[in-house]
């Protein structure tokens, strides 16, 4: 079997087989309110076996202003140990999405944020592409014994001030992995109560899609769009100090601006 990666397939997942010696598999789905949907009672119809459920209103951070911001390292770790996850522990993570991926790489990103020391890998497609592949599901409750997580953090969250920051210093690249119309502004935001519609001229990021249908471009995809990315943020900079150089020399130094006061207006 080829070595764990940070993506797998469902037929990657089928032969590694689920719990015990296999990955653990965490059913990390979440919805918008306006969905109306309930993930935990989902789950309780029907999962990939050997799974459990990861509550990500749960393990976020209760006293940010913000929904789903990051939890302390001794929240998320008793979160991780509730579920009877060892550090040891290959973690397999997918939601119910239609769109194949929606929280899973949130929670997946989490993990390595706390640097969870064995590997983590998103389910290609979801529970959606499990299930349209005639994968079973089952409504049994898979229970392990609890553990004492301990989280590693890793120096990965940026604050709202230093990416401020980073639109004069431009010290890293931002990606918005929204979708093209959100960062455009040609669509509204999904929560139009807490976040205000985005004007096109109003990002600092890159915008890069990631997903064909319900599955994650292929690495060669990804590749060529992050370099079409590069290329352009490089001659886009190019232009901007072409710009910045042709109005410099369009201002008047003080001894210029004083010749041509007394050329045209007689000033002394």
């Amino acid at each position: 079997m080829a070595l764990p990666r940070a993506l797998v397939s469902a037929a990657w997942l089928a032969e590694a087989g689920c719990g015990g010696a296999g990955p653990r598999v965490l059913d990390a789905s979440w919805h918008l309110p306006k969905m109306g949907r309930d993930a935990r009672r989902e789950f309780g119809a029907g999962h990939v076996a050997g799974g459990v459920f990861f509550e990500l209103d749960g393990c976020s951070d209760p006293a940010a202003p913000g929904r789903h911001m990051m939890p302390a390292p001794e929240h998320f770790g008793r979160c991780a140990g509730e579920l009877g996850i060892e550090g040891r522990d290959h973690l397999v993570v997918y939601d119910a999405s239609e769109l194949g991926q929606f929280s899973a790489p949130r929670v997946w990103w989490m993990f390595r944020a706390f640097g969870h020391p064995g590997p983590v890998s998103v389910l290609d497609g979801g529970l959606v592409g499990w299930r349209r592949e005639g994968r079973p599901l089952t409504p049994e409750l898979q229970c392990y014994p609890r553990t004492d997580y301990c989280p590693h953090p890793k120096p990965w969250v940026k604050t709202y001030q230093q990416v401020l920051d980073n639109i004069q210093s431009k010290e890293f690249q931002l990606v918005d992995a929204r979708a093209e119309g959100r960062f455009r502004g040609t669509q509204p935001e999904p929560r139009e109560d807490e976040y205000r519609r985005k004007k096109a001229a109003d990002h600092t990021e890159e915008n890069l899609q990631y997903m064909l249908g319900s599955k994650f471009l292929t690495e060669d995809s990804v590749t060529q769009k992050v370099l079409a990315h590069s290329q352009g943020r490089k001659a886009k900079d190019r232009q901007e100090t072409e710009e910045a150089k042709k109005e410099e020399k369009s201002v008047f130094t003080e001894s210029e601006f004083r010749k041509f006061e007394r050329e045209y207006f007689g000033a002394s």
